[in-house]
């Protein structure tokens, strides 16, 4: 690839230099038509003065243009010039054929777009007129009926419909899914960077309509915000194309708005064989095209989307794309050799999970994205830390010269070293059921599992859960797993491998600490769950484990050292905790929260020390129980406090909060299978704050009994906000009728102990 300070002059092959003339109008052409659809003020005189080199052929196609999209297009230009029919009926502007023309929505690289009235459908419909001279190109009119048709053919919430693809007269059509709603684009610009949660739901859905239109085989080829449509959905509006109102507030986009993308499989008509536009193979708006697209490619495959997806979601997290230039040569001159920034450098808000994410997308090398649109949802829903390939074998590249510099200097001897060392990277480390001896791990963008590592049989070894992560500055992966059972005689329960499968450390999480009305301690704990999350901020990720006495009561959240396996806090529970999760950018400091769930003593009250303190006091109930832990703060003893453990400190959580509900009568004991109400699950609620609560949870719940005092369940899944206070409740309302009546139902069992660490006294 030249740099775009090569003369063409300097060019021997004529084909070459007439393709790269072609690529420089085509692509001044395209970005003039996206500034005057964008409502900037350019005439064709400046561009013409800008591009003296190029005045000829660009005021030729120019001319071409003008037919169908001059400077002040209406739809009585376009009757005017008989490309529309004049209508008989007053409701209409215009017609073209069965279509009655009811305004002017905007244009594009490919035409004019106007919103009609389909009477025998009884629909709304955006009609998109193609340029004239495509109709005179076979390859282009060829290929644009082939994939609109496709296109046609797909159908998901995600992806704008096309009804109907034809002609009449001259004219080439398209009748497209009408979006009342403003353009991603339109909405950034306003609003941009925008908040994790909204971000996280609309690159969800994002990815799921190309999830669709890849299975179909159908590449996009130019995803960038203005293809991406806000829609109206249940009466709930976002800013409409006409400026009508909106009930979102801030940078919000309404909980329940889909996003759809516009143009699928008709990206690939703008790339005809006609001047007017780039070659098919550097088709795109240069800022979102992939390497692969910018150097022209023959063969471009769904991956290139991909990347265009993560420039997106780069662009929601920052305000601005990762690389911007003057001209789109010196734009593409940076995707093909520069490395993007990172998003933190424009948005030090921007959520490390999706920042991560958004950069593994725009690798270079399409190999090193994810293999499909699917599994990049997979990855966007684990809520993990996404390492990037491409540096670490910069790093083990590094570090190999480093050695082999040594080795020359010492020895005088070189060998060229392999420019691809190691093994591939590991994107996934699993345990499954059927086979609890089995360190499972995925590739690359291998989909296939491979046995990572197995204990012999006569072990017994039954592992819990498996985490890959990176060790420290080095990039270097870790494998960590977790056992119910004991790895060895030493009743080590935690083992940590490298990338080639070799031992680094094994851990045991057993304390010798006699727990109040418990049996004596056990040799060895069980761990039920296994992750790594960036905590502190350093290089690397902090390992979270949870571990408790396998016959008795306490469970200890603890935090372990990739590298070496050493515990660096443990907040001690007494009660069973079933499940954690992290919270992102939880804190003011952009620092996350660890979400735990489980049961304990249900915290019935406050009692008077001899200090004059108030005390919290627990009764001999099992309750659910929902705490919010600060990572930084979490070394010592939780609620329910008991003084018979002077040897641990106290550790408040952020928030805690429980659900005051009595075992089921029909039970004669209190364990958590016992529980008329089971916290399995806390989610992210897909309802927006407008203030400073969020973000609010909605908590899954599992009931088994009536409710004491009562013949009907507790409606719903109550929605909390950040320090646990109850702010809805999310479906099932019909047992009561509102959800108001709802909220009032579960504000009866619903417990606020600590906020904001703090207890709370009621």
């Amino acid at each position: 690839m030249r740099s775009e300070h090569d003369s063409p002059k300097m060019r021997t092959a004529p084909a070459d230099h007439d393709q790269t003339h072609d690529l420089n109008v085509g692509r001044i052409l395209n970005e003039f038509l996206d500034a005057k659809r964008r409502g900037q003020s350019i005439s064709e005189t400046e561009l013409l003065t800008q591009h003296p080199e190029l005045a000829g052929d660009l005021r030729e196609h120019l001319d071409l243009l003008r037919g169908l999209d001059p400077a002040d297009a209406t739809v009585e230009d376009l009757v005017t010039r008989d490309i529309l029919a004049p209508s008989s009926d007053p409701r209409y502007l215009a017609e073209l054929g069965s279509y009655g023309i009811t305004g002017f929505l905007g244009r594009g690289g490919m035409g004019i777009v106007l919103t009609a009235y389909e009477e025998s459908l009884n629909r709304t419909v955006a009609l998109k007129l193609l340029r004239p001279d495509l109709a005179h190109d076979a390859t282009a009119l060829q290929r644009f009926t082939r994939e609109a048709k496709a296109a046609a053919a797909l159908r998901n919430q995600n992806i704008v419909t096309v009804y109907a693809v034809g002609r009449h007269r001259d004219t080439h059509y398209i009748a497209m899914e009408y979006v009342e709603g403003l353009t991603l684009a339109d909405f950034m610009r306003e609003h941009a960077p925008l908040r994790t949660e909204t971000i996280r739901g609309i690159f969800g859905q994002l990815l799921n309509g190309l999830r669709a239109a890849h299975d179909a085989n159908l590449i996009h080829r130019d995803i960038k915000p203005s293809n991406i449509l806000l829609d109206r959905i249940d009466g709930c509006p976002i800013p409409s194309r006409d400026g009508g109102m909106t009930n979102a507030t801030g940078s919000d986009v309404p909980v329940n708005t889909v996003i759809k993308i516009a143009d699928f499989g008709l990206a690939r008509i703008a790339s005809s064989q006609t001047r007017m536009t780039a070659p098919d193979s550097v088709l795109g708006t240069p800022e979102y095209m992939s390497p692969e697209q910018a150097r022209g490619d023959e063969f471009i495959d769904h991956r290139t989307d991909l990347y265009s997806a993560g420039v997106v979601l780069f662009e929601m997290l920052t305000g601005r794309t990762p690389f911007s230039a003057p001209t789109p040569s010196a734009v593409i001159h940076k995707i093909l050799h520069e490395d993007p920034p990172a998003p933190k450098s424009f948005a030090a808000s921007a959520d490390p999970h999706l920042a991560s994410l958004a950069l593994r997308l725009m690798a270079k090398r399409p190999d090193d994205r994810f293999a499909s649109a699917l599994r990049t949802m997979e990855v966007l829903s684990a809520g993990k830390r996404i390492s990037s390939p491409e540096k670490r074998r910069g790093r083990i590249w590094a570090a190999m010269l480093g050695v082999l510099a040594a080795v020359f200097l010492t020895t005088s001897l070189w060998r060229a070293p392999n420019p691809w060392p190691g093994p591939t990277v590991i994107v996934e480390a699993f345990v499954e059921d059927s086979l609890p001896r089995v360190i499972q791990a995925r590739r690359g963008d291998d989909m296939e599992p491979t046995r990572f590592y197995e204990f012999p049989a006569a072990s017994k070894v039954v592992l819990n859960d498996a985490v890959v992560g990176d060790a420290g500055v080095d990039g270097s992966q870790v494998v960590v797993a977790c056992a119910q059972s004991p790895l060895d005689d030493e009743n080590n329960v935690v083992i940590a491998l490298n990338a080639n499968g070799e031992e680094l450390w094994r851990t045991p999480l057993h304390t010798d600490l006699q727990w109040p009305d418990c049996d004596p301690p056990r040799k060895w704990w069980s761990v039920n769950t296994v992750d790594c999350w960036e905590l502190d901020g350093d290089p690397g990720c902090e390992l979270v484990l949870v571990a408790n006495d396998w016959h008795e009561y306490p469970t200890r959240i603890s935090m372990l050292s990739t590298a070496t396996g050493d515990v660096e806090q443990s907040f001690w529970h007494f009660g069973q905790i079933s499940g954690i999760d992290l919270q992102p950018a939880y804190f003011d400091d952009d620092r996350p929260a660890i979400i735990a769930r489980g049961v304990s003593n249900k915290l019935g009250g406050f009692e008077k020390t001899q200090e004059g303190d108030a005390e919290p006091v627990a009764q001999r109930h099992i309750v659910s129980v929902v705490m919010i832990l600060d990572p930084r703060n979490m070394k010592g003893l939780g609620p329910p406090r008991s003084k018979r453990l002077p040897e641990l400190a106290e550790a408040r959580p952020q928030a805690y909060a429980f659900l005051d509900l009595d075992p089921s009568p029909k039970s004669s004991t209190e364990t958590e299978q016992d529980l008329v109400v089971t916290i399995y699950e806390v989610r992210m609620s897909k309802r927006r704050p407008h203030d400073d609560t969020g973000p609010w949870f909605e908590l899954g719940i599992k009931s088994k009994y009536p409710t004491p005092g009562g013949n009907a369940t507790l409606p719903g899944f109550p929605i909390v906000d950040r320090d646990l206070r109850l702010r809805g409740v999310a479906g099932a309302l019909s047992l009561v009728g509102s959800e108001e009546a709802a909220i009032k139902a579960w504000k009866k069992y619903w417990r606020p102990i600590i906020q904001n660490g703090v207890y709370v006294k009621r």
